[in-house]
């Protein structure tokens, strides 16, 4: 069935119309985009910096007395898991579910809790039948302040008081545009000091107070500060993948958009012809006559 020029133009005007939607929200992800990249590339040297301090201070004590050093049999794991809230971002909440289900693979038959950032993965993992025990929707991409206190403060006190043996992160690390990188870290227990046995390279410090204190202080920020970076490594990832996703989707319509546009000009020309055709057809019926 051939197709008419008023359904054609119908298509053309419904297309052009996605397509203004795609290339606004292509120009608020680049915003955002430039906006986090900044604050991920300021973040990095903070919490490198921040890992060195604490490498230091481990190695310059033989025991460390503080909870979140503490190691025991591993028989039940907490997840936190970052995902979006909201879709058209390419593979960007794919690639990380898919890794929350091949960690939960790997740690069978150890119990497993999700903490989940994002309403994506609350679903994805919630239709899977994984126990959720906890949930932080995003809204605009970002954990508000609130809820970040809350969750560093559930998983410190839950691993103090015994609840749980490991915490683990998994987010999507931010590589080039193109790039995310799924990420799993662990975060507890921390990393004892020189009673492991490794051969690490001891740095000679004075410290004011004394090391058990500061790295009693450091401890809860240090956890904090892996969360923050997780979450922003994440967001900048998400908008990174939904502008090159809208990118796509706006080259594509223009793309069908050209397309319809060429099937348009045959119809017209080939009913402008077919008009032609029957007026003289017509004309020549009545000179016959």
């Amino acid at each position: 069935m051939v197709e008419s020029t008023r359904a054609i133009r119908r298509r053309i005007r419904g297309i052009k119309n996605i397509q203004q939607i795609t290339k606004a929200m292509q120009m608020v992800a680049a915003v955002r985009y430039a906006r986090m990249r900044s604050a991920a590339e300021n973040a990095r040297p903070y919490v490198t910096k921040l890992q060195e301090v604490m490498a230091n201070l481990r190695q310059s004590m033989t025991s460390i007395e503080h909870p979140l050093f503490a190691r025991r049999e591993v028989r039940k794991i907490w997840c936190v898991l970052f995902t979006g809230d909201r879709g058209l971002c390419g593979t960007y909440n794919m690639n990380i579910i898919g890794e929350a289900n091949r960690f939960a693979e790997a740690q069978a038959p150890r119990q497993i809790e999700w903490f989940i950032i994002g309403k994506k993965g609350h679903d994805a993992l919630k239709r899977k039948g994984y126990p959720i025990k906890a949930f932080f929707p995003t809204g605009s991409g970002e954990l508000s302040p609130p809820d970040m206190r809350n969750l560093v403060n559930d998983l410190i006190h839950g691993y103090e008081a015994r609840e749980v043996d490991e915490v683990h992160l998994l987010f999507t690390q931010f590589v080039t545009v193109l790039t995310h990188r799924p990420t799993q870290v662990k975060i507890l227990p921390l990393e004892g000091g020189r009673d492991r046995g490794e051969d690490q390279v001891q740095t000679d410090f004075i410290y004011e107070p004394s090391a058990q204190e500061i790295i009693t202080s450091l401890a809860p920020l240090f956890i904090e500060t892996q969360i923050f970076h997780a979450i922003i490594e994440s967001f900048v990832s998400e908008q990174a993948a939904r502008m090159v996703s809208m990118r796509n989707a706006t080259d594509n319509a223009d793309e069908i958009i050209r397309d319809l546009t060429l099937r348009y000009n045959k119809a017209r020309q080939a009913s402008i012809t077919k008009e032609l055709i029957d007026i003289v057809s017509g004309a020549e019926a009545l000179r016959a006559a």
